[in-house]
């Protein structure tokens, strides 16, 4: 997290993508094969924005998430992610 002050001196606190989330990124962007630059592509975003997001520094956006996370086929966040198992059953109607 970086950190800021408010005008009246307070710190304030920068959330930045965790870096299980950036590695959950990268692993499941080149296990398809896709360069930043693709994955930007399918997602409507730029090549550097996706870097952002692998290298931590990116503040998250759960939408710009979600649409990764739907992309690569894969959850990113909470939960077991890329080969992560999980199989468990799931809950709701069959």
């Amino acid at each position: 997290m970086s950190k800021l002050e408010n005008d009246d001196g307070e710190d304030l606190k920068v959330v930045r993508v965790s870096g299980s989330v950036a590695r959950n990124i990268q692993q499941a962007r080149t296990a398809k094969g896709w360069t930043q630059k693709e994955l930007g592509m399918r997602i409507s975003e730029k090549a550097a924005v996706i870097g952002q997001y692998e290298s931590g520094r990116a503040i998250p956006n759960n939408f710009v998430i979600q649409k990764m996370e739907r992309a690569l086929g894969t959850r990113l966040r909470g939960g077991p992610a890329v080969g992560g198992g999980g199989g468990g059953r799931r809950r709701g109607r069959r």
